[in-house]
């Protein structure tokens, strides 16, 4: 009798084949993450070696922290960079704008824009920051004479009408609607 025309023999020689090219993917994987491993402790290794030349003061200020690596003149003139960025380019308006893009684009983290925020912005959160910004641009828009409605306004710098209401009630103490008609008495 032939091997294969017996169907215990049959499935246990499916079983080995699937065990056998399952245990060889395997072995490749992880051969494959041994190099990746291998490599990244390459470059650490020659990282390190690179700081070991370096003068002892550049190896002071390579791993501190973003407090002790900036003067408060260099974290000004970033902060004054954002905010140019920011206003020049009038990113203010764009609805969904979000930390993660500010940090992107001046390639800073998360920890460094919020303590640019507290220092140099009274202690305002992202958010809020350019919240004020917004509803700033609002009652500029309004003081200009415009005959924009203000949903129309609430769009050109990036709120919702009633985002624009809560947030200018917020800084303002009065509705934008009501702003208006005490400029206007």
């Amino acid at each position: 009798m032939n091997l294969y025309q017996n169907p215990i023999c049959l499935i246990a020689a499916i079983i080995l084949a699937v065990v056998a090219a399952v245990a060889i993917t395997l072995a490749v994987y992880f051969f494959r993450q041994k190099c990746i491993v291998s490599e990244k402790n390459r470059t650490l290794m020659r990282l390190i070696s690179e700081l070991g030349d370096a003068p002892e003061a550049d190896m002071d200020t390579t791993f501190a922290d973003d407090d002790d690596t900036s003067t408060d003149t260099d974290d000004n003139a970033l902060f004054q960079d954002i905010d140019r960025t920011i206003r020049t380019e009038r990113l203010y308006t764009q609805v969904n704008l979000q930390r993660q893009d500010i940090m992107d684009r001046f390639a800073i983290s998360r920890h460094t824009l919020n303590n640019l925020m507290k220092r140099h912005n009274n202690g305002q959160t992202f958010p809020q920051y350019i919240n004020a910004i917004r509803v700033e641009e609002a009652r500029r828009i309004i003081d200009s004479g415009t005959s924009a409605t203000l949903t129309a306004i609430a769009e050109a710098v990036g709120f919702t009408p009633a985002n624009l209401r809560k947030q200018f009630w917020y800084y303002y103490g009065m509705t934008p609607t009501e702003y208006i008609s005490k400029k206007q008495a």
